[in-house]
């Protein structure tokens, strides 16, 4: 999930337009619990790239990211193949006083799986539903700041392939996430972040549960405009 919501440092009075492009590291596990799969868990460790931009005006600000995996393998057994993993997220929030700040938004994640064994053959994971949250800006110095965000998500996960099975089930999640912004100057900056969230689903028919998590590192270059 993207907490890069309410992580923001600038003026209530300003106006600001930042795009930035993102470098990061996963690890993804989804495990199905008390499914007739011959293995509960898959992993898959890859790294990412991403794209996202932010407008904010007086206290308000709006943020749109995406992120994609690259080259990515698995390692199910039985099932060995390649992987592939998308998030999309759009987030609003309202900045508060002494550096809080509270968001909230959508988002949407897709995990496809492919089969070596059986060529053609695909199984994809795909959550997505709304969250809220808070999050707290920590200014270290003039420059550079320090944020923590966490959120509560209540998602819908669709499980389907491309033969036979088609299930839908539901979740709370939480997601938490923490940053290190660092401005190059007034129009440009890095940011470093690390962010974790774990969702359990019930309610399928065919599934009794699945249990999706994500832990990153992500690496960001940013320019105001």
């Amino acid at each position: 999930m993207f907490l890069n919501s309410g992580s923001y440092s600038f003026a209530s009075d300003d106006n600001l337009l930042r795009g930035r492009a993102t470098l990061g590291y996963s690890s993804y596990t989804l495990s199905f619990t008390g499914s007739s799969l011959p293995t509960s868990d898959v992993n898959s460790t890859y790294m990412f790239f991403g794209a996202g931009a932010t407008f904010a005006t007086g206290k308000i600000y709006f943020d749109a990211a995406f992120n994609s995996s690259m080259n990515a393998t698995h390692d199910w057994s039985g099932f060995n193949g390649d992987f592939e993993r998308f998030d999309m997220a759009f987030t609003g929030g309202y900045l508060l006083s002494q550096g809080w700040s509270v968001f909230g938004g959508f988002k949407t994640g897709e995990s496809i799986f492919y089969q070596d064994s059986l060529p053609g053959y695909r199984l994809t994971f795909e959550a997505f539903g709304p969250f809220v949250g808070g999050s707290k800006v920590i200014h270290l110095d003039q420059s550079s700041s320090v944020s923590l965000s966490a959120a509560l998500a209540i998602m819908t996960g669709d499980i389907f392939d491309n033969f036979s099975l088609n299930d839908s089930g539901n979740t709370y999640g939480l997601s938490v996430s923490a940053s290190y912004n660092l401005p190059l100057g007034d129009n440009q900056g890095l940011k470093a972040r690390a962010n974790y969230h774990s969702y359990s689903f019930s309610d399928f028919s065919t599934v009794v549960d699945v249990d999706e998590s994500i832990l990153s590192v992500e690496a960001s270059y940013y320019m105001n405009f």
